[in-house]
């Protein structure tokens, strides 16, 4: 599969695990009448875990699912989470951007330092026990 193929199915899980994610969120809170705090926490786990299970089959075409790329697949997610609060708090706090600008570039930052952090450390072909 060529690189802008695999960037687009890295975005269309990325949309689908924000549905998802969302859809948990909601029942949770609205059905369930769980703590929205709790109900937000929740939604993260499986909003990760599915997104590690997409990207790992559907994007990065891996044969099998493993425990140690889970982790490096948290470890990515951590990195590129504070790489979006450090743009996001910058670009709000120190140039004074409105907040949904910040957010929208903060996110691209997201989705970039996911990508490659998943690309070259989690989703490898020896992660995937192919030569």
């Amino acid at each position: 599969m060529n690189e802008f193929a695999r960037v687009l199915r890295f975005a269309a899980v990325g949309v689908a695990n924000t549905a998802v994610g969302l859809a948990v969120f909601e029942a949770l809170v609205r059905l369930l009448a769980i703590d929205p705090t709790a109900a937000n926490a929740a939604s993260y786990v499986v909003g990760v875990s599915l997104s590690y299970v997409l990207n790992s089959r559907f994007t990065f075409g891996q044969d099998r699912l493993s425990g140690r790329a889970f982790i490096r697949f948290i470890g990515a997610f951590a990195v590129a989470y504070a790489a979006n609060l450090v743009v996001f708090s910058v670009l709000l706090h120190l140039f004074d951007w409105q907040p949904t600008a910040a957010q929208i570039v903060s996110m691209v930052v997201y989705t970039a330092t996911f990508y490659l952090a998943s690309r070259a450390f989690v989703f490898t072909a020896a992660s995937a026990g192919k030569p």
